[in-house]
């Protein structure tokens, strides 16, 4: 069982300090189950924000705060304190094993499957393992080091009762080696940072391909798929399979016949279920009834559609909390649980009430511009004149921009809601752009033939920039056959384009490489790239750098970074450009000390995030400070994984 010595060592002496902890959480942990292989493929994003709707096959979820021989009290993942009643007929599990009660423990992290017909009287209790997965640095004694997939190092714990699996067989600790991916299931040990495992996986050659489809026959050690394809399958379930629904891991007892699912299973074992999810049902539409607890809404297609809600509905509008009374006749809302068993209706475990209004974009050429407000002239021909809010997003392309770069000429995208039609909540400059094969050069002029056959005409300057296959260019490079983009302002004669940029297309096709930088000099770096391959880039002068929207130097990049580097087919070693990936962490605030803000993860583990003067901080869309995140308080911080590979050195962290 998973109620081992581990186990029992480790969260015994923990008691306390998770119990502290859950004192100052104001809402729950939820699980961020990792899929197999996805150091390559997923982001180790440790969001605890994940809500009861995502597997409403199980109902309630939430962190173990107190248990007795007859009830188990439990932070729930939408914040309520709620005592559930444990019968003689309870069963429990840990991860996808049978257990006892006595395995349930204050700061475990259960869900709870409830009878319909009393919902605080707990049929069924999963308690969760915590998952860690990513590819081995180090192996020392008994402990595991590995990178995650955002590039933090992460530590796993071995003992004589961790199991080792590759490639279905029976494994032990020498298998696992430096490069291999490792995905590890266990519990949390009492510094909140390391894993104690009970399994160990090591991944086996191959990719996975995803199956969909839906249950038509299940036993103790298979599932048989009716898939999309309709080819019917029959996939094998060993005792490493993971089962989840949503982001929450389940037990094979879950899985029942008319489920539907997706199957995750490697090329090289094709029969052989690596994970199954169990989806959950949907219904959209515009209210007509609401009548006690039963809600009939209008679908997109015209048929009428019943949804029964309960006490333990949650709602939600406009991302904030709300009730049955805010569903009201008209508005639209988005429900999610389970299909009931007459399978005409669903039993809500969530409902999201759709936001008044929907945006508006208008686009048109400006007039007129103040620091609070912009005119513009719309191409419907109307002129309308929009307030600019100090949350009024400015934007050139991909760029950050400010109210100064606008300008009386400038071609606009305006972004409205319609119930405040105008007020900008988004302003893009739009730049103009035009592409062919060049007919004729003469002087400053380039004559150009578009894809429609109409001879197009650019002029150019002294400040227009050339380029040709990511290296600088000048007018002599663009002859007669060449192709070019063109990207800058129309002239005032409307049929001419002013250029700003000339990018001559050179043969070839773009490439994207993702990778964590191991090495950088001032003309090149190293990327350990995401296959295994490790390979050296040249950096030129007209190579970008970025991080996200913002525009960075080449002294920017550093060994550790996580980057996509953009290159050219006929030229792949010479970087275009480098984008830096940022890391992401998010959760409940434990503690708030100086500069460092303790956070715990969606797994469990306690998470820290370093602040500094240049760290931007907002709440409900709002400027905030550091002042603003309060113990308790929900969190997601991004920015660049520090030197030593486990804490976030926060750009940004959002409040709320």
């Amino acid at each position: 069982m998973y109620s081992n010595k581990m186990k029992l060592a480790g969260r015994a002496a923990g008691s306390v300090t998770i119990a502290m902890a859950l004192m100052l959480s104001a809402g729950g942990l939820a699980s961020g189950a990792t899929h197999r292989g996805a150091w390559s493929r997923h982001h180790d994003v440790a969001s605890s924000r994940i809500s009861r709707f995502l597997y409403p096959r199980i109902g309630e979820g939430g962190l173990v705060t107190a248990v007795t021989a007859t009830t188990v009290t439990v932070d729930r993942w939408d914040g309520k304190i709620t005592t559930y009643t444990i019968t003689p007929t309870t069963t429990f599990t840990e991860g996808y094993q049978a257990t006892t009660e006595a395995s349930l423990v204050v700061g475990d992290r259960i869900n709870i499957r409830l009878a319909r017909s009393a919902r605080t009287t707990a049929l069924k209790i999963n308690i969760e393992l915590a998952e860690l997965s990513g590819k081995v640095t180090a192996v020392v004694g008994n402990l595991i080091t590995i990178t995650g997939p955002q590039g933090f190092a992460r530590n796993i714990l071995v003992s004589a009762a961790t199991t080792f699996r590759e490639h279905g067989a029976s494994a032990t600790l020498a298998d696992v080696t430096v490069g291999s991916e490792v995905f590890s299931r266990g519990t949390i040990d009492v510094n909140l940072t390391t894993l104690d495992a009970l399994l160990v996986t090591i991944n086996a050659p191959g990719h996975v391909v995803t199956y969909h489809g839906m249950v038509t026959a299940v036993t103790n050690t298979s599932v048989t798929v009716n898939r999309l394809n309709r080819v019917i399958a029959t996939y094998t379930i060993t005792p490493t399979t993971v089962f989840h629904q949503g982001a929450t891991i389940l037990t094979a007892a879950s899985l029942v016949v008319g489920d539907k699912v997706n199957v995750d299973v490697y090329t090289t074992a094709p029969m052989i279920a690596l994970k199954i999810g169990i989806l959950q049902s949907t219904l959209a539409g515009r209210v007509t009834v609401v009548n006690g607890n039963s809600i009939t809404i209008v679908t997109g297609k015209g048929f009428g559609r019943a949804i029964t809600v309960s006490a333990t509905t949650t709602y939600v509008e406009g991302g904030k909390p709300a009730t049955l009374a805010n569903v009201t006749v008209g508005s639209v809302i988005i429900a999610q649980g389970l299909i009931d068993a007459n399978l005409t209706t669903l039993d809500a475990t969530k409902i999201f009430i759709r936001e008044v209004g929907h945006a508006i974009t208008y686009r048109g050429i400006i007039t007129g511009v103040t620091t609070t407000s912009v005119t513009v002239n719309r191409n419907d021909g109307k002129t309308t004149t929009f307030t600019i809010t100090p949350s009024t997003i400015i934007t050139d392309g991909a760029a950050s921009m400010t109210v100064p770069s606008l300008a009386v000429g400038d071609t606009v995208d305006v972004q409205v809601n319609s119930t405040d039609p105008t007020t900008a909540l988004r302003i893009n400059i739009v730049q103009a752009r035009l592409a062919g094969k060049v007919s004729a050069v003469a002087g400053n002029l380039i004559t150009i033939t578009g894809g429609q056959g109409f001879a197009r005409t650019v002029q150019v300057s002294d400040t227009t920039t050339y380029s040709e296959g990511g290296n600088p260019a000048t007018l002599a490079d663009v002859i007669v056959g060449s192709n070019i983009v063109a990207v800058g302002t129309i002239d005032a004669n409307l049929t001419m384009l002013d250029a700003t940029s000339v990018a001559i297309k050179s043969s070839g096709h773009a490439e994207t490489i993702r990778g964590l930088v191991t090495g950088v000099t001032p003309t090149s770096f190293t990327l350990n790239r995401l296959n295994g391959s490790t390979a050296t880039f040249n950096i030129t002068a007209t190579t970008t750098f970025t991080e996200g929207s913002t525009v960075l130097t080449a002294a920017a990049l550093v060994a550790g970074d996580s980057a996509d580097v953009g290159v050219n087919s006929t030229a792949p070693t010479t970087a275009l450009s480098v984008n830096i990936l940022l890391a992401t962490l998010s959760g409940p605030v434990i503690a708030v000390s100086g500069n460092t803000i303790t956070i715990r993860g969606g797994k469990g583990f306690a998470r820290t995030i370093l602040v500094s003067a240049t760290t931007i901080y907002t709440k409900a869309g709002a400027p905030a400070t550091l002042a603003d995140v309060t113990a308790g308080s929900h969190i997601t911080a991004h920015g660049t994984v520090d030197a030593d590979l486990t804490t976030l050195d926060a750009t940004t962290i959002t409040i709320g």
